[in-house]
Formats: C-alpha cells, structure tokens, sequence
C-alpha cells in the first residue's frame, strides 16, 4: 500500500511509534521529511561538548524549528563544553540579538545579555557558568511560546567552590512569565532540576515561580538565603536526596499553597530527628489539598535502617534516639504526629519510626514497653480520615504492634476508604531473627483477616536478594 493513501496524520502517529533514529526516515521523501521534523525537534537534548554550538547554527539557517520544540534537556555548563558563539557572522549576531525581547527586559538588560553570549579574548574559565546562563536562557527564549518540559542535569556545577555563581539571565528570562497564564513559558508544564553537587534553593525558585509549572523535581537541595517567602503553585514536589532540615525546611514547604503530591526523599539520617515535626509544621497551607504524602528517609551509619531499635540517629545538639533516660518525652517532638487535619489526604508511605505518627513509638530501646490499648487507639486515629492506601517501610519489630491495631479494625474504624495496605521491612537490620518466623505468621493471618473486609495486604523484603520471594521462604524455614 502507498503512503499517498495515508494521511499525514495517521503518518505521524505510525512515526511517533517507532524505536531509534528517525533521521533516515526523514530522509526517504519530501512528505516524510515534512512528517518527521516536527517530531524530531519536538524534544531537545544538548548532552555533548559541540551540541550548543551546532544547535544554534542549525536554529540560526532554519529558525523555523525552534516552534516544534516541547521538551528541553541539557547540562548546567560543564567545564570543557563549547560554548563560544564567536564564529557567528555579523548578520547571524544580528538575527540573534532580533531575538532578545526589548519590551520584557529592557534595551539595557538586553545589550549586556547579548554581549555575555561571546567569549572574551583570554576568557577565564571560572566565568564560563556565565557565558552558559546567558546562551541557555538565548534557547529558553526562543522556545518559551511552545516549551512543555525542562531538564538541567549537572545543575549548579562547581558551586561548592564557587558560590557566587549566579544564573542572571535565565532568572530574568522565566520571571518574565505573566500569573494570568499569558506571555512566556505559558505552557510549561514540569521541571527537572537534578544537580552534581548541593543545590541552593535560591537558584530553582525563578522555575517553581512559573505560573504554570505544576510538577517539580530536584535533588540535594540546601538552604543558604532566607527567609524563603514566595507563593508557590506547584501541585506535585519530589525533593530527592534532600539536606534540608528544622526550620530550613519548614520555611521552604511553607511557600506552596497548592501542593496534592509531596515526595520527600531524606539524605541526612544523622539529622533525621529535625525533620518529622518541622516537616509536618511545612504542610499547614496544604491540609485542604494535599493528596498524597510520600515521606522515605536514607538508612543511617553502619548500614542500619533509621527505623530500627537497633539504630541510634543523632541532631546537632547531641540528643540521640538511643540516649538515657527513661520515656518517650525527649522524642515527642521528632515524630510526624496526627495527619487527622488533612481532610483529602488519600495515599502515605511513610518510611522510619521517627516519620511514624505516633509519639510513643520513639523510646530508648533499653526501656521496655507493652503497647495498651491506647496507644493503639492513638496510631489509628493518627491516620487521615480518608486515607486509601498506605505504605509503611520500618523497624520490624513494630510489626507485631500494628498487626495488633490492624486487626482490632482500629483503624479502619478511623479510614472507612482504607483499600490497601502494604509492608516493607529490612529484616537485615535486625540482630533477633528468630522472630521473624513470627512475623511472618502474623502478616499472613492479617492477610486474611483484612482480606474479608476488602483490603488488600501485601509485603515484600528490601533486604537486596535475587527475588524477595526467596527472602520471605527462607524466613518462614527458621
């Protein structure tokens, strides 16, 4: 069958379903060519040292194509790449600085944004984040009317021996987006932000400040200006190996308004009694809309899970989890606490008992102690009333608890919608593996039990073997 039968369309669907380079097709007709353009440079990947300088040259002979670009994807100025646009002719330096918007940024603003794009005889390198910022935010501008994603890898490169680097003009470029959803970047959509080095968060606030920018993502963020107070939009956050810790990171959570997802992904277990109560205290703008609460922290030293009795975490004020003293009073403020304020939260995964809401679960493990019915009533009623799914990941030895309140109906008495429960455990980070054989008698009869009530319970072990099945055989042997 001729494709002249076929219409553009359906071609371009058939295309967008093929594997690896669409180069060659483009190169077999004029009509295929006219196809597949639009779907070639409809997502950009500037990841080797010529690619800047080649992009632009082929934007400059055909500038046509910066109005199919949607997703944009490069590295944040790594030392070595060719960044020098000094071979453009003088008519190419003319249409480039065409480009440069007078009306948003001013004449002023622009000229000396224009001249950082050319290397200056005998540069030095240490300026080269500079020239980078001024070029990266020249292609922000050209594909702003169309641009859906952006991706900075390698971000922030360097910082930690130059901290007064600054991204001027690509601050200046996405701050120009209107709230009213008009001018530029009114269509982007989601932003990945993923450094080689501690990020400060001053440099990723002018993206989450997009009006339209609903999803973020970033790793390894510190704190190093404040107070932090910008009104953020976005509705779905993943912080990825994050530094932030006390006020630091309440300050920062206190920013969105709008939040539905929140990924934390917690990288300092020797802080990680600073986190749960600041934390929580970050989500008071979002009890009427937080949706899904994802809260994981990094096992601690020597390997041991954070959550385990066994562990011991310290702050910078020397208090450790695994400190003197009898009762749970210096640990009630290290813990997450009630989530019963957030009315639409429906999905937690909550991982380490110093994320687990419920005070008296944190004690010294020396001191012991026989859960009441109370304290399981205060786990149940810890949980958000419309909860429906929920993940926990900690110490093992909890297990036996909350098989207890789970099979009480405590807290389904409390989450009505409650549909499915899942487990995680490290039965490596327990010394005692003898009662692991009880555990798992315990998680089977909960299984069958919640099973009649329309719950589905399911478990796995993280401990690293082939097939966790083999993990959980093996246990049910000893």
């Amino acid at each position: 069958m001729s494709l002249s039968v076929l219409s553009n369309e359906i071609i371009s669907e058939i295309i967008n379903c093929l594997d690896g380079s669409l180069t060659s097709i483009s190169l077999c007709s004029r009509q295929l060519h006219s196809i597949t353009e639009p779907i070639l440079y409809s997502n950009i990947h500037l990841n080797y040292p010529k690619s800047y300088t080649n992009f632009i040259r082929t934007v400059i002979a055909k500038p046509y194509l910066v109005k199919h670009v949607r997703h944009f994807r490069t590295k944040g100025h790594p030392y070595g790449w060719d960044y020098d646009l000094s071979f453009l002719t003088t008519e190419d330096r003319k249409w480039v600085r065409s480009q440069l918007p007078n009306s948003l940024h001013g004449k002023a603003a622009c000229e000396k944004w224009f001249k950082k794009m050319f290397f200056t005889p005998n540069v030095n390198w240490v300026e080269v984040p500079m020239y980078w910022d001024a070029i990266t935010a020249f292609l922000l501008t050209l594909f702003s009317p169309t641009l859906q994603t952006i991706w900075m890898d390698s971000y922030g490169w360097n910082l930690h021996h130059h901290p007064y680097i600054e991204y001027t003009y690509m601050d200046m470029v996405l701050k120009a987006s209107k709230p009213n959803g008009g001018g530029p970047f009114h269509r982007l959509k989601e932003v990945t932000i993923m450094p080689s080095t501690r990020l400060p968060v001053h440099l990723i606030i002018s993206y989450l400040q997009v009006p339209s920018v609903t999803k973020f993502k970033a790793s390894e963020l510190r704190l190093t200006r404040e107070p932090l107070k910008p009104a953020l939009h976005t509705t779905d956050l993943t912080l990825t190996g994050c530094c932030l810790v006390g006020n630091e990171l309440m300050s920062f959570l206190l920013c969105f308004r709008s939040l539905r997802r929140l990924t934390y992904h917690h990288a300092a277990p020797r802080l990680s009694m600073l986190v749960a109560s600041h934390l929580k205290r970050g989500l008071a703008n979002l009890k009427a809309t937080l949706e899904e609460l994802i809260l994981i922290q990094e096992p601690g030293d020597n390997d041991r899970w954070s959550g385990d009795e066994n562990s011991s975490n310290s702050d910078e004020s020397g208090m450790t989890s695994g400190g003197g003293g009898g009762g749970s009073e210096p640990f009630k403020h290290y813990v997450l606490g009630s989530l019963q304020p957030f009315e639409k939260l429906k999905t937690l995964h909550i991982e380490s008992t110093f994320l687990l809401p419920i005070d008296s679960q944190r004690r010294p493990p020396e001191t012991p102690y026989i859960y009441t019915d109370e304290d399981c009533l205060a786990l149940a009623e810890s949980f958000p009333p419309r909860l429906q799914h929920l993940t926990l990941n900690i110490s093992p030895s909890m297990y036996s608890d909350l098989s207890e309140v789970l099979s009480k109906g405590m807290v389904m008495s409390h989450t009505p919608s409650l549909r499915t429960f899942h487990l995680s455990f490290r039965h490596s980070f327990t010394l005692k593996m003898k009662r692991l054989k009880t555990l798992v008698g315990q998680l089977e009869k909960l299984r069958e039990t919640l099973g009649e009530k329309g719950i589905g319970v399911t478990w796995n072990c993280m401990c690293g073997p082939p097939t966790p099945f083999r993990c959980y055989d093996d246990m049910r042997k000893l």
